[in-house]
């Protein structure tokens, strides 16, 4: 008996060896992709980085007057926090807008498009001027064309969004609302936290895309500069139209994230603001800068 549960026991280690050395082989997938995996809203956990790193909590009440909202900003360098508002931080909402990032990455990735790719206006009259007309990768995502986005994530499939969201744990990695809507306030959430996690690993090079990839969505998101210093993001707005409306007096959550670098240090950054009228992204901007300005960290 001794024996049979010595030999079972190391045919299980070895099993265990393989699994994990072919696990960790890369391969290229397949063209349709592989199967979209069923993954509920609870099924990742959010990420507790705030317990696990430097924190410094900052007190900002005045520039959220109005807002249930949160800020999280994150040195890359001395790997520190600066918070307001935690548990809105470790709120889980719809990524809206700011998720145009993962996509682009994920299109230009899977070959879904290239830098050169121009997909044609389908005529229909958006409320926006800039939507109405045919747009590249670069135009659509300084846009925020919403229906460039939702073709892409048909061109890339279920397949290979789910894998991807997956292998880059991006919030609850849940695309179940249909592959042209999960990320309009649907069925995909991620946290401030989980957003500044992503953002610190995309400029870090930890992600997995080339860096051929993401060094062109990086330039894409390059909002301003200032001498030297350079500011990047994203905005995000969802309403009571599942982020679809074209009515602002309906906005209840904006995003704004993004990236700084300044004296050659570089901090990532995620704010959110939800309110029941005129919290959008242009909001979250507006007071995430007031703050960077704040902490003198922008001009």
């Amino acid at each position: 008996m001794r024996k049979f549960v010595w030999v079972t026991a190391g045919l299980a280690v070895v099993i265990l060896a393989v699994f994990t050395v072919l696990s960790g082989v890369k391969t290229e997938p397949s063209e349709t992709g592989p199967p979209a995996k069923t993954v509920s809203p609870a099924g990742s956990k959010p990420v507790d980085l705030l317990r696990d790193g430097r924190v410094q909590t900052l007190d900002l009440a005045g520039e959220f007057a109005g807002y249930e909202g949160c800020f999280l900003l994150y040195g890359l360098q001395d790997q520190t926090y600066y918070v307001y508002n935690p548990p809105q931080c470790e709120k889980r909402l719809s990524p809206a807008s700011t998720f145009k990032i993962t996509s682009s990455l994920i299109g230009l990735e899977t070959g879904a498009v290239d830098e050169n790719t121009v997909v044609p206006w389908d005529g229909h009259p958006y409320r926006y001027p800039e939507w109405n007309k045919d747009h590249t990768l670069a135009s659509a995502l300084a846009n925020s064309v919403t229906w460039f986005y939702q073709k892409m994530a048909v061109r890339i499939g279920s397949g290979h969004m789910q894998d991807y969201l997956h292998r880059i744990g991006y919030g609850n990695e849940d695309i179940q609302g249909g592959i042209d809507t999960f990320w309009l306030g649907s069925s995909l959430q991620i946290s401030a936290v989980e957003q500044v996690d992503f953002l610190a690993k995309l400029y870090g090079d930890r992600l997995p895309f080339s860096a051929k990839t993401s060094g062109l969505v990086k330039r894409m998101l390059v909002l301003e500069k200032q001498g030297v210093a350079v500011l990047s993001g994203k905005t995000g707005t969802c309403n009571a139209g599942a982020c679809v409306s074209e009515e602002p007096r309906n906005d209840v959550l904006g995003w704004f994230v993004g990236h700084l670098e300044k004296d050659g240090q570089e901090y990532v950054f995620a704010l959110n603001v939800e309110a029941d009228m005129k919290a959008n992204g242009s909001a979250a901007r507006k007071i995430a800068v007031e703050i960077l300005r704040k902490m003198k960290l922008w001009n």
